[in-house]
């Protein structure tokens, strides 16, 4: 599975390939989200064209917002398990969500709970404006929205 994003970048098929993901780990519950997530954490790791495809599809579904993004960070909090280089993949998302959809991003995410919590456990919720998160000891967090 991790070979399919190289393959992806390559044939400039990416979107694609984060619909099919998202799909398979909507309809497949928690053994397709550790399968898929394991899968992200390991393109990462390969680097090059698998890591670049991880991005992409990361922002790609992080536009797309709603279940999309839901299912996408559930998979992808399995790969920062795995590997927190994960963050620097997802960094490199933030700024291609936010050129690629502008400000609407921003909104989509906010939605998407398990977006926000991968966002947060990388340090990166400054991309969405009003949301206050808070790890605790444990590295389990809470969230809610600041005032």
């Amino acid at each position: 599975m991790a070979d399919s994003f190289a393959v992806a970048k390559q044939q400039n098929s990416v979107p694609d390939l984060t619909r099919s993901i998202t799909g398979a780990v909507s309809q497949g519950g928690a053994p397709a989200t550790l399968a898929f997530g394991e899968a992200i954490a390991t393109a990462v790791a390969q680097g090059g064209d698998s890591k670049a495809a991880v991005a992409e599809a990361t922002a790609t579904a992080f536009c797309e917002g709603g279940s999309t993004a839901q299912s996408w960070s559930n998979a992808f909090a399995i790969a920062l398990s795995k590997d927190s280089a994960g963050c620097l993949v997802l960094n490199e998302a933030k700024a291609m969500a936010k050129a690629k959809c502008g400000p609407g991003v921003s909104e989509s995410i906010s939605k998407a709970e398990a977006s926000s919590v991968v966002l947060g456990f990388c340090g990166l919720l400054d991309f969405i404006p009003g949301f206050d998160f808070n790890f605790g000891s444990s590295q389990s967090g809470g969230s809610s929205w600041g005032g």
